[in-house]
């Protein structure tokens, strides 16, 4: 659902863009480093959306991977956490239960004398 809400989101400003673009068409002038282009302006418009988008969605993908990757860090670590946790947990009732049968002898032997 998720997906699809974004999904329409994304076409939505897209076709707004669009829109916009056939509104204005207009030819401009653009001055790159090396060399002069007439373009319509729609498509000036088109193409600085575009690269916007693109850039947003590395830079958005970027941070997402880092937090994947932090998340999945912080997993691992929860598990070897809770695997000590639960050999700690082990050891002290090993030892209880011991100490209980040590326990337990002494009263018998104090019992029989």
């Amino acid at each position: 659902m998720k997906l699809f809400i974004s999904s329409v989101l994304v076409l939505m400003i897209i076709t707004f863009g669009v829109m916009i673009g056939m509104r204005n068409g207009n030819v401009v002038e653009v001055n790159f480093l090396i060399a002069k282009m007439s373009l319509s302006l729609s498509i000036v418009m088109a193409i600085c959306f575009g690269l916007g988008f693109l850039f947003t969605w590395i830079i958005c993908g970027f941070l997402y991977f880092r937090l994947y990757i932090a998340n999945k860090f912080l997993k691992r670590k929860i598990d070897k956490s809770s695997k000590q946790i639960l050999k700690k947990e082990e050891s002290i009732n090993q030892l209880k239960h011991s100490q209980q049968l040590d326990a337990d002898f002494m009263l018998s032997n104090k019992k029989t004398e």
